[in-house]
């Protein structure tokens, strides 16, 4: 991530600053998935109800801290109001319901990968939509995320030697097990 950010140019400059501001959203991502795994992925309550109640507890805080964070809130009028809404239910919901979906199933590991991922994506896009320039040291952080994703990827576990997932892969009878 530093790489990505280029931190020698200073972090006196907004853009560094920034970047600082992400890089520590990333780090909050590892304690995000270590928590999940831990007090909810076991839980036997559905994906659905377990992320409306994480959204809830979300909003809430925010609601609490907020105006004395940023001042009393404005309304922002009824097409804001709406397009907040909708991507807070439809994107925000969506994507807990994936996340919590993916740890239960695939694990922390696989679903933490994903995240790591995105600045990839946003990047790429960034620069083939909106002509956005992209140095060397993007290019080099963007190399040694793909190589992290790819040496924490689970492997498969091998299976016992006799054991057999399914009767087309027994052993037939007079065939030499490996």
């Amino acid at each position: 991530m530093l790489t990505v950010l280029g931190v020698w140019r200073g972090i006196g400059s907004g853009e560094a600053a920034g970047g600082l501001a992400c890089l520590a959203a990333a780090c909050c991502y590892g304690a995000g998935f270590a928590y999940l795994r831990r007090f909810l992925s076991g839980r036997p309550e559905s994906v659905v109800t377990l992320s409306a109640v994480q959204i809830a507890c979300a909003t809430a805080e925010l609601a609490a801290i907020a105006p004395f964070a940023a001042g009393a809130p404005r309304w922002p009028g009824v097409g804001a109001a709406g397009a907040l809404l909708v991507l807070g239910a439809v994107g925000t919901g969506l994507a807990y319901l994936l996340n919590l979906g993916l740890v239960r199933t695939a694990g922390t590991a696989v679903a933490s990968a994903v995240t790591y991922v995105m600045p990839l994506w946003s990047t790429a896009l960034g620069a083939a939509f909106l002509a956005e320039p992209v140095g060397w040291n993007a290019l080099a952080g963007g190399v040694l995320v793909i190589a992290a994703v790819a040496l924490t990827r689970p492997r498969p576990a091998a299976r016992p030697v006799g054991s057999a997932a399914s009767t087309s892969d027994a052993p037939r009878p007079g065939q030499r097990v490996r």
